[in-house]
């Protein structure tokens, strides 16, 4: 499905944002890393309702779907959904609580003098390009995922596997 015009509009102004935070407010490697950590996220928070909504059948498996048969069993589709929505908190939560980890000691305090890898000021403009990320993916979510109808083409399972990184179907 090809997304909104004002998805993709407001996806390209918002991620221009970091470019003028480097070029014209001298934003530094570190304030870029945990913009982009924390956008990981907001990507996780959003997949969760998306996650609950998807309704494309897989492997036979009885997904319940609003306004399906007369007489349609909905528990087995809301216990699957609800397992699936709290494995993935759990897992992409560890996932993304590592990956901050590394940003913050590999990047933060630690190597600018502080010795503490979690002191962090960040610029207001920082706090703007941020409630920016959240705002631009809540926008592809409404327009794109409710309004275009996305959530029919994908299942509960397929949802839950689509923002996790490669590497993690091998742990």
């Amino acid at each position: 499905m090809v997304p909104s015009s004002l998805s993709v509009a407001l996806l390209i102004a918002v991620n221009l944002i970091p470019l003028l935070g480097v070029l014209f407010l001298g934003w530094g490697l570190f304030l870029i890393m945990i913009l982009y950590w924390l956008e990981n996220g907001i990507i996780g928070l959003f997949n969760l309702p998306k996650i609950a909504l998807a309704s494309a059948p897989v492997g036979g498996l009885p997904y319940f779907v609003p306004g399906g048969p007369a007489g349609s069993n909905p528990l087995p589709g809301l216990l699957g959904r609800g397992f699936l929505m709290v494995f993935f908190a759990f897992h992409y939560g560890m996932f993304w609580a590592v990956h901050g980890l590394f940003v913050f000691v590999l990047f933060g305090g630690a190597f600018s003098g502080t010795g503490d890898p979690f002191a962090v000021e960040l610029p207001g403009w920082w706090t703007f390009a941020a409630a920016s990320l959240f705002l631009s993916h809540g926008v592809s979510f409404v327009t794109n995922f409710l309004g275009k109808r996305e959530y029919l083409a994908v299942s509960p399972q397929q949802q839950m596997e689509t923002p996790t990184p490669a590497w993690w179907c091998c742990m």
